[in-house]
């Protein structure tokens, strides 16, 4: 018995809404082998990658789809999403208006409209295109929780908290709208109102990654240094690229200052502006450790061990791993400095050891022969080099290459963390 074309279709459709990828991209492969310009196939394909955040193999698709019917809304739409993954805005916003000109009357458009004025924060303007897609359908839940998302980026909270109450309401089996609560919350320092989202979603769809991410980021911030360091980074967030490099630039430069002028101003004065500058360098450090060490807490936890995956587990070991051997290296020199001349020795070789926690933070795992990440090769140099210089302190003893390997060790140091603060 031969199945339609059209069975098959709606048979790939239905597994779709019921997250079996697999079987839908089969039905429809039967579909394209034996008409391969088959355009709603190549769509609901190209929908299938898009779900499975492949969005250069569903540019295949869609670019085939949009050759066979230019003016198909949807397919401009699917495309539009496709760029939004992969964070190209521009072009994801002039498909989209494409989309929206060939059909004004679809909500979701207005939805993923919303989504993409919220990644370029204009807050406002996102609130308006989700108000505008509710307009035409009340209950519509991508435009419900993008008016969520905009109100919290707006920190107009009591509206946010009804609207998240609003939109569970309608649809209280939706895991996407439970991430988007439990993140709302998140980003507002509720942690524990966040938890119970992100459980709920888990609960409904355990494959859903963007729940699992935020509910170790829920649980992690039960630790307060690190609660208090996602709220910044939230807050550092929602201002713009510039203003971001700005404030971090202008901070630095501004302690530094201090630290400067500090021995020239009285004495009360001066203790003040040495608090400061003791306070940053601890935010900073903290800011690069607190995450494998918040990693390391849930991997004891009873709901976190679960989530935590190999890489981090690895990254807390790494960075956690030298930070107590330098302590230990540090104790002999603390012990002999002033009554041992290789007292001074010991402790360089503990700060050194220390230091090798902030490149080990940026290593992925497994490693690879060859990857384009730059954070990864400046973390696999300053390692090297600063494990050179321990077994050279070590085993060596020779004070002129010991002296030339320190020497080379603190620059590559200093500048790849700070290169690497600011690079992917």
């Amino acid at each position: 018995m031969t199945v339609s074309k059209e069975v098959m279709i709606e048979r790939a459709k239905l597994l779709i809404e019921q997250n079996r990828y697999d079987d839908a991209e089969r039905e429809l492969k039967k579909v394209l082998a034996t008409d391969p310009e088959h355009d709603e196939a190549l769509s609901l394909m190209a929908r299938i990658k898009i779900d499975s955040k492949k969005p250069y193999e569903a540019f295949t698709y869609l670019d085939k789809a949009l050759s066979l019917c230019p003016t198909e809304d949807y397919y401009l739409y699917l495309k539009s999403f496709a760029h939004f993954q992969l964070d190209q805005v521009e072009e994801a916003e002039r498909l989209l208006k494409d989309a929206i000109q060939f059909n004004p009357w679809h909500p979701g458009y207005f939805a993923l409209y919303a989504n993409i004025l919220t990644q370029q924060r204009k807050y406002k303007e996102a609130l308006d295109k989700a108000n505008q897609g509710l307009s035409m359908n009340p209950s519509d839940i991508n435009c419900l929780n993008a008016r969520t998302q905009a109100l919290v980026k707006l920190n107009r909270s009591g509206e946010a908290f009804e609207s998240i109450k609003h939109t569970l309401a309608a649809d209280p089996e939706n895991d996407y709208s439970h991430t988007n609560a439990g993140f709302s919350f998140l980003e507002k320092g509720k942690h524990k109102q966040a938890a119970q989202h992100f459980t709920e979603a888990l609960r409904i769809n355990p494959a859903n990654e963007n729940a699992r991410d935020g509910m170790k980021d829920a649980l992690r911030s039960n630790i307060a240094p690190y609660r208090w360091l996602l709220q910044y980074e939230y807050w550092l967030q929602n201002k713009g690229r510039n203003m971001r490099v700005i404030f971090v630039i202008g901070l630095f430069l501004g302690v530094r200052y201090l630290a400067a002028t500090a021995s020239s101003v009285p004495k009360p004065l001066a203790i003040i502006f040495y608090t400061i500058f003791v306070l940053y360098i601890l935010m900073a450090l903290i800011s690069w450790i607190i995450k494998p060490v918040a990693n390391m807490f849930l991997s004891f936890h009873p709901k976190g061990k679960y989530a935590v995956t190999k890489e981090e587990k690895w990254i807390s070991i790494t960075v956690l791993g030298p930070i107590a051997l330098g302590f230990m290296l540090l104790l002999p020199g603390i012990l002999l400095k002033g009554s041992d001349e290789n007292g001074i020795q010991w402790f360089t070789l503990g700060i050194i050891t220390a230091s090798l926690a902030l490149p080990f933070n940026y290593i992925r795992y497994p490693l690879k022969s060859y990857t384009r990440h730059f954070r990864q090769w400046m973390g696999l140099i300053t390692v090297s080099l600063g494990i050179s210089v321990v077994l050279s302190g070590l085993l060596i003893r020779d004070a002129e290459i010991n002296s030339l390997l320190l020497a080379i060790y603190g620059p590559v140091w200093f500048i790849g963390m700070w290169i690497a603060a600011f690079t992917r």
